[in-house]
């Protein structure tokens, strides 16, 4: 029983932390939830876990915003995430994953410090290339860790122009997509399972009430705020993962 009530004490803690974040930043909730889900569970139940409830969390995030979606923008990446997640997914059983955390881990610190400092005079669009760059990325270190979210983040922010309504539209729409993707490829090849069904709900209950939590601060956000919040949230996202696997 202190087992069970450990468990779900923790996936609660961890989902409703990761929905505050997600609903106020746009992204990170894999990066939150798998600072802890190892804690309690093998890396391959935590990462579905993680996995299944950042569908969750994009979707309720993607229904508030769906008016503002340009489904063009949401589409654009897609095809270039599909393949290397794939693959990534049937790596992820057998690959060392810890140093490449730490590697990701520096990636995001300097690209926090790169946009926060050089952000006006970046001038990306939401192009062929940056798609593809990014959107190949994202589908590897989904695929691998459930932590891809960054790159997207970054694309979309720059892609829409300084409009938050639409930069939170397109990337929850396109995190709904690729999560249950990604969650497709886990159940296909054996990587879910059925026990977790109690830590879903559990971690979906603290989904709901990170977002509720989120929502009353994120309706305050200008456009500049979001920008240094998700900076912030980048920095701090490289940091914990470095931390987390010295």
């Amino acid at each position: 029983m202190n087992a069970i009530l450990y468990t779900g004490s923790i996936v609660f803690l961890a989902a409703s932390l990761a929905g505050f974040i997600q609903t106020t930043a746009g992204f990170a909730s894999g990066i939150i939830m798998m600072l802890f889900f190892p804690l309690v569970y093998p890396m391959i139940d935590a990462v579905s876990l993680s996995t299944l409830l950042c569908a969750l969390c994009a979707a309720v995030m993607g229904f508030r915003y769906r008016k503002f979606a340009d489904y063009k923008q949401v589409l654009l990446p897609l095809p270039f995430y599909l393949i290397p997640c794939y693959f990534a997914v049937n790596w992820s059983k057998s690959i060392d994953v810890a140093l490449l955390k730490i590697i990701f881990g520096g990636i995001l610190i300097a690209a926090a410090c790169y946009f926060a400092f050089f952000s006006d005079r970046i001038k990306l669009r939401a192009g062929l290339i940056p798609a593809c760059i990014c959107g190949a990325t994202s589908g590897t270190i989904n695929g691998l860790l459930s932590v891809g979210g960054p790159p997207m983040a970054i694309y979309y922010m720059a892609a829409c122009e300084e409009d938050k309504n639409k930069y939170l539209a397109n990337s929850q729409m396109f995190f709904l997509v690729t999560y249950i993707y990604s969650f497709a490829l886990r159940a296909a090849k054996g990587f879910v399972s059925a026990s977790m069904s109690g830590s879903f709900l559990v971690g979906a209950a603290g989904i709901v009430l990170g977002f509720l939590a989120g929502k009353r601060l994120q309706d305050k956000f200008d456009i500049k705020k979001m920008k240094q919040l998700i900076y912030l949230v980048l920095a701090f996202c490289g940091i914990v993962t470095i931390a987390g696997n010295i």
